[in-house]
């Protein structure tokens, strides 16, 4: 009523986040931790737990290692993983709650341990679809992806549902993720009842990358089922992102989410049969929301789209003012579409039969220069526009001699908080050297002063708030 704090409870040791919406049900709070992955080394607490809180003090009432025996597969220095990103499906009936669960790491593998080679499969209980009671008690798992290379969550939020198998009703559960497969279990046992892959694939059922080669995979980091599934009436829709990775052995390049396609799948829940696909022009990143005889879904290039539920035909679109990386809402005659992806992120509103216009998504939008930052041998610059999506950086690679007192200036003209971080490697896990503060433009200015490594080579930076999407190397030479 007042919005005064209730109570606040620090659940997550130092290489634990959380990274999912809460859940509520029957005075009882469901939130799951998930790792920090790329972190080297680890400590041994790098592992995604589940927690049943206390609505009313936000005490445990009880905890879930999805990490079994809790030893991190004999590595607890190298590994970590497990972990749920998004909320579970919960049996009101029963109390049971069903997870989908993260991946293991590090992957694909990391120097002295290729391929993973630091955690022998399987690797329980990531990649899992995993039930608990209502004492967060183990009822069943299944992983259907033991050992896994390539980051593919089996993380998306499970769907409860009443399928006909072998002519007789049977209850079920619905379980998806980045490796590209949707899968029907037995919700009284976990056993599997039907697989079905969505989208394109290729070499992602490899076990190990040989020595010096490049892999191409697909899906990629940023592919297969990345956001919650719907159902409605015997049918399951899934969004769907086609983006490969390329991989080595002990790494991989960020791949460019502007590069990917995208599909809107619809799966029969008796057969596990795909009775029609839509092919997107661009990442499907929005989640699907079923209204009535429509089902919505959005690209990450700004396009919110319905279509006809029964035959797939599309029947309506509308093209935002950015890029939509997050989930489409329904309710009465309204969508609402979160636009996070532009000169001005924004939440749209669309009503049935409204004639209202967004002045931004028309308007020509020219670059600012907010400061005159000319490179040189004491002065490196770099800047996000405002143009495009906000998400990169104007370089990849900046270059300085070894041993340089240097000022890197950071201009953002994007509405999107970033910051600028070198390290003292070619990875995040090596230590900080300097950083900018995390600031939203436009019109913001950071500058930061350091020592250029006295070794020559090439020493990694990101924006700490968009890791896998802004990256680039600062060469010494």
């Amino acid at each position: 009523k007042t919005g005064t704090e209730v109570w606040s409870k620090q659940i997550a040791p130092p290489l634990q986040q959380i990274s999912q919406q809460l859940t509520a049900h029957s005075s009882t709070v469901y939130v799951s931790t998930v790792d920090f992955e790329t972190k080297q080394p680890q400590d041994g607490t790098g592992k995604g737990t589940i927690h049943a809180l206390d609505e009313r003090t936000g005490n445990d009432l009880w905890t879930f290692d999805t990490i079994k025996d809790g030893n991190l597969w004999g590595n607890p220095l190298i590994n970590s993983g497990g972990g749920a990103w998004y909320p579970p499906a919960i049996d009101t009936a029963t109390g049971t709650t069903y997870w989908g669960t993260n991946n293991a790491a590090p992957w694909p593998g990391i120097k002295g341990y290729p391929n993973g080679s630091s955690r022998p499969a399987p690797n329980l209980y990531t990649e899992s679809e995993i039930a608990l009671d209502r004492s967060g008690n183990l009822l069943w798992y299944n992983q259907p992806k033991p050992f896994d290379l390539f980051d593919a969550d089996f993380q998306i939020s499970p769907i409860l549902t009443t399928a006909t198998i072998g002519g007789s009703s049977r209850k079920i559960v619905i379980g998806a993720g980045k490796g590209g497969y949707v899968i029907a279990f037995d919700r009284a046992t976990g056993s599997q009842i039907w697989k079905t892959p969505v989208g394109v694939h290729q070499n992602d059922g490899l076990t190990a990358i040989p020595v010096g080669q490049t892999v191409t995979v697909l899906p990629g980091i940023f592919g297969g089922v990345e956001t919650p599934m719907a159902s409605a009436n015997g049918v399951v829709y899934v969004p769907v992102a086609n983006l490969q990775t390329n991989f080595t052995d002990t790494g991989y390049t960020l791949p460019n989410p502007s590069t990917g396609t995208g599909e809107l799948d619809a799966i029969d829940v008796n057969t596990g049969r795909i009775l029609w696909a839509s092919k997107l022009d661009s990442e499907d990143f929005g989640s699907v929301v079923v209204a009535g005889d429509l089902v919505f879904t959005s690209t990450f290039n700004g396009k919110v789209l319905a279509f006809n539920r029964t035959s797939g035909k599309q029947v309506w679109s509308w093209q935002a003012p950015g890029g939509i990386n997050g989930f489409l809402a329904a309710a009465g005659d309204r969508l609402l579409v979160p636009v996070g992806l532009g000169a001005t992120p924004m939440l749209v509103s669309l009503k049935l039969g409204a004639a209202g216009t967004i002045a931004s998504a028309t308007a020509t939008v020219t670059p600012t220069l907010s400061s005159s930052c000319t490179p040189s041998t004491t002065s490196l610059c770099i800047s996000t526009s405002n143009q495009g999506n906000g998400l990169s950086f104007n370089a990849d690679q900046l270059s300085a001699a070894a041993g340089a007192h240097v000022t890197l200036t950071y201009t953002n003209d994007s509405a999107i908080p970033h910051d600028w971080h070198l390290f003292d490697g070619a990875d995040a896990s090596a230590a900080s050297i300097a950083s900018t503060g995390i600031k939203a433009g436009p019109n913001d200015v950071e500058s930061v002063s350091f020592a250029v490594p006295s070794t020559p080579g090439r020493y990694f930076f990101r924006c700490d708030v968009h890791p896998t999407l802004m990256t680039g190397f600062l060469v010494v030479r």
